[in-house]
């Protein structure tokens, strides 16, 4: 319906809470090409994913986590600035540990990818951060 409307933007909000086959679909769902128009994000439970296409800049707190994720196959490229632990043109597989648990190091964290799909995961983000 978003996209009917024109949204390039959309925040989903979902609970973090029942069948883990259903939450794990719902993640996944979220880097689906059909949605590649959108600026994706999804507030689950505590937790804030963005969805990354090409660039994306994220606004954070220093000392948040973020851990990437690629979706659907390997994100080539991936190149992060504003994080403790810089990634530089590098490509995260699938099953990589390579993206998880980096740390906002100021109040901004830019990530950018060649080929592929991230789900940037914010896993306890502040709520008066979200406006």
């Amino acid at each position: 319906m978003a996209l009917e409307l024109g949204a390039r933007r959309t925040l989903l909000v979902a609970s973090a809470q029942g069948r883990l086959d259903h939450l794990l679909a719902s993640l996944l769902l979220l880097g689906s090409e059909r949605y590649a128009r959108l600026e994706l994000d999804a507030l689950v439970g505590d937790a804030l994913v963005h969805v990354v296409r090409g660039e994306r800049t994220l606004a954070g707190v220093p000392g948040e986590l973020l851990t990437l994720l690629p979706l659907g196959g390997p994100a080539t490229g991936v190149t992060t600035e504003g994080l403790e632990y810089p990634l530089a043109g590098e490509t995260l597989g699938p099953g990589t540990t390579r993206g998880v648990s980096n740390v906002f190091t100021s109040t901004g964290a830019r990530v950018t990818l060649t080929d592929g799909v991230l789900l940037a995961v914010r896993p306890e983000v502040a709520r008066d951060s979200l406006c």
